[in-house]
Formats: C-alpha cells, sequence, structure tokens
C-alpha cells in the first residue's frame, strides 16, 4: 500500500512537473523574490518549473530506470559521454578560459531536456494525455488571450514572464506580434511541432480534427513574424502527406492532408495581419535590395548568409569547437550582431567541434530514417515532427531554450527508442 502510494504520488509531482515545464522561465515573479532573497537568486536564477522540479524528475527517472534495456543504456551513457567531451574540450581550448557561460548552459539545458523527455515517455497514457492537454492550452489558448485581448498576454508578461520579451517585439515591429505567453520565437515553434507530437500522444481513431490543428497552427505561425518554423511547419505536412503515400500507401489521407497544406497556405492572410506579410514575406521578393534596413527581409537574410558563412569558417579553425568567439572578431567579419550560428546543425559543429557535431547530426539522420519505417498510422505525425524540426533547425537554433529542448527530445527519442522500451507503448492497434 505504501508502494503504491508513493508511486501514485511520484506520477502526480513529475506530471505536475512536465506540465508546467513548457511554461517560460518566471523572469518577472522571481524579480519579485531577488529582491527579498538576492543571494539565493543569483545562484538559481529566474524560476523555471523543470529547473526547481529536476530532483523530481531524477528520483522517477530512477525509480523506473529498468523499464530500459541494455541497449538503451549505452546509447544513453555515450551520447552524455560525448556530448560532455565536446563541452569539456570546447572549454579547455577557449580563449577565454573555462568557456562561455552559454557553453554550460546549453550543455546542462540539453541534458535536463532529455531526462524531462524521458520521463514525458515513461508515465502512463493518462498522464501523458493530461500533460499535453496543459500544454496545448498555454500555447493556443495564450495564442488566442494574445489576439482577442493583447492586455492579458501583456499582463502575464509584467508580473509573471519576462517583460523584456514583450517589450523586445514591440521594438522590432513596431506593434504586438503575436506572442501568446511564450515571446514570438518560442510561440511559433511550438506551434510548428507540437500539432504532430499531440497527434501521437493523443492516438486519435480519426486524423481530421488534428490535421485541422496543424493547419490552423501553420497559417497563424507568420502572425509571430516568423518565417522558418513557417517553413518548417509546411516541410512537416509534406513528410506527412510523403510517408502516408509511399509508406502507408493511404492516398485517400494522402489527398486531405494535401487539401489541408493548401487551405492553411491559402488562409494565412486571414490570420495575419497585413503590414506583418508586407514586412516578413512580402519583402522577400526584393530580399537583394541594397537599400533596404533594419530587420527586413534583406537584412535578416543577409545576416543569415554572413553567419552561415562564418560559422562553417570557424568549425574549419576550430576543430574541437569554438565557444568563445570574440565580439570583435564578428565585428571584422562585418557581422552586426554577435550570436549563434542560427542552425541546429551548425551551431553544435561550431561550438561543440567535430565529434559532437556529428554524432547531434547523425542522430537527427537516424531518427528520421527510423522514423519513415514506421508502417503504423502514427509514424505518419513523428517523421513529420522530425522532419518539421530538421528544417526548421536549418533557420534557428533552439537547443538553449528548456521548453524548447524538452521538445525536441521528445521528437528524437519517439523517433529512436524501440516499442518494447517503454512501460507503455506508443502503438496500439489500429
Amino acid at each position: 500500500m505504501l508502494t503504491e502510494r508513493r508511486n501514485t504520488s511520484l506520477y502526480f509531482l513529475t506530471a505536475l512537473v512536465l506540465a508546467l515545464g513548457m511554461l517560460p522561465s518566471l523572469t518577472a515573479l522571481s524579480a519579485h523574490i531577488a529582491a527579498k532573497l538576492p543571494r539565493l537568486s543569483a545562484y538559481l536564477g529566474p524560476i523555471n518549473f523543470l529547473k526547481v522540479g529536476a530532483p523530481v524528475l531524477w528520483l522517477y527517472f530512477w525509480s523506473f530506470r529498468k523499464q530500459f534495456s541494455d541497449v538503451f543504456w549505452v546509447h544513453a551513457i555515450e551520447l552524455v559521454f560525448f556530448l560532455s567531451l565536446g563541452t569539456v574540450m570546447a572549454a579547455v581550448t577557449c580563449k577565454v578560459p573555462p568557456g562561455g557561460p552559454a557553453l554550460y548552459r546549453e550543455f546542462s539545458v540539453i541534458l535536463l531536456g532529455g531526462l524531462a523527455a524521458l520521463c514525458f515517455l515513461l508515465l502512463r497514457e493518462r498522464e501523458q494525455k493530461w500533460i499535453m492537454g496543459f500544454w496545448l492550452f498555454a500555447i493556443y489558448g495564450g495564442a488566442l488571450l494574445d489576439a482577442l485581448y493583447p492586455p492579458g498576454a501583456t499582463w502575464f508578461y509584467d508580473h509573471i514572464f519576462d517583460p523584456k520579451t514583450r517589450d523586445w517585439d514591440l521594438i522590432e515591429l513596431g506593434k504586438y506580434p503575436l506572442t501568446g505567453v511564450f515571446g514570438r520565437q518560442s510561440l511559433a515553434k511550438m506551434m510548428a511541432w507540437v500539432p504532430w507530437i499531440a497527434m501521437v500522444i493523443f492516438r486519435p481513431k480519426r486524423l481530421w480534427p488534428w490535421l485541422a490543428l496543424a493547419g490552423i497552427s501553420t497559417a497563424s505561425i507568420l502572425a509571430t513574424t516568423q518565417r522558418g518554423p513557417f517553413v518548417g511547419a509546411v516541410a512537416g505536412w509534406i513528410v506527412f502527406i510523403l510517408h502516408q503515400l509511399i509508406q502507408r500507401r493511404q492516398a485517400r489521407i494522402a489527398k486531405w492532408a494535401t487539401i489541408g497544406l493548401v487551405l492553411a497556405i491559402a488562409t494565412v492572410p486571414l490570420f495575419v495581419p497585413q503590414d506583418i506579410l508586407i514586412s516578413r514575406v512580402k519583402s522577400l521578393i526584393n530580399w537583394n535590395d541594397p537599400h533596404s534596413t533594419g530587420d527586413s527581409a534583406s537584412g535578416n537574410i543577409g545576416y543569415r548568409f554572413q553567419m552561415t558563412r562564418f560559422s562553417m569558417l570557424a568549425i574549419q579553425e576550430g576543430p574541437w569547437g569554438n565557444a568563445c568567439i570574440s565580439t570583435p572578431t564578428y565585428w571584422l567579419a562585418g557581422i552586426w550582431h554577435a550570436g549563434h550560428s542560427h542552425s541546429m546543425v551548425l551551431h553544435q559543429f561550431r561550438e561543440r567541434g567535430w565529434i559532437w557535431g556529428s554524432i547531434h547530426l547523425l542522430l537527427w539522420i537516424y531518427a528520421f530514417v527510423r522514423a519513415w519505417k514506421i508502417k503504423h498510422y502514427l509514424g505518419s505525425p513523428i517523421v513529420a515532427a522530425v522532419g518539421c524540426a530538421l528544417v526548421l533547425g536549418f533557420f534557428d537554433h533552439p537547443w538553449f531554450v528548456l521548453n524548447q529542448a524538452l521538445i525536441l527530445w521528445i521528437i528524437l527519442l519517439m523517433a529512436l527508442l524501440p516499442q518494447k522500451t517503454l512501460s507503455n507503448k506508443f502503438f496500439t492497434k489500429q
């Protein structure tokens, strides 16, 4: 009886941590606490449910460690070893020892995101659905609040989340883009990824309601001003359609999914304000106009090309990782804003060297191949999620944000873990 109660409590606490872990850090709320406990807040940083709840996640994972096979443990240890090796090598070879803070922050985020994803997949089906329901509410409820009553979303930023996120969004566009409660960049990625994951978790008998959700998400993403997640979402649709057509030979589902994709693209003007379309989409036609300035398509795309060339040169010159590139080095290369490489794959090569960079890239390729081979109907949203993450990763680097790392690991593990590894099977007879 005591063990049963302990497990029930552990299930509940783990599910609660994971549900709330999708939320951004509580920066504004943390500021009020920091005023009263400055020493403690200096070490802990902003409150984040995954950071605070990490002991619960470790306890849950350790309690159910026997669910995993010996093969899993071998590969998990290998991954952690090479990730750690890449981080240590980058820190040692860094020109500013012992490595930049971002290097360690990203390392911890990747590890904690992986732990949280494993705990999520180890939970029972009902807890998974409950968590996913909360995530959908936070993502789409926040977006709906922001669209219908922007001051309501602003209140959450001012009192709970990071007010600077909202202010920064205002400065760039001159008005409110769609941010929900996540900030426009995180919200756009969530709207691209989460519909496919939700489709797997809820195991629906009919796919069309979830395809409708994916369609509305795709049509709405550009309202956040983010083009990369929109392209990634479209890529996910295409992969879903091809998997249904080639692997499952379900021409009818592929046909309706194609209609859904066309409708999603056609209805973009209904969901996206005209000024955002002009600023972020129509300006792509003249993206190479030398007179374009600011964060227009011209400046943004030119910056991405510059950063890609710069990152590839940094990879060539720093095979063990180049994690501490100085700001003047960026300026000498003609890059006006120092930062990450804006590529999920390139950044791992640039920051942690060829060994971890190659393993990271092969991990995603292997995940896509494995997911593509799944002939079950849930294989389509899994491979769509992997394809979406890979294509989106051409334009952004999502590994350094905790809730994004959680989603990325869920996508990877759904494709990589064999069915019998988990206590609750992904695939039921259909």
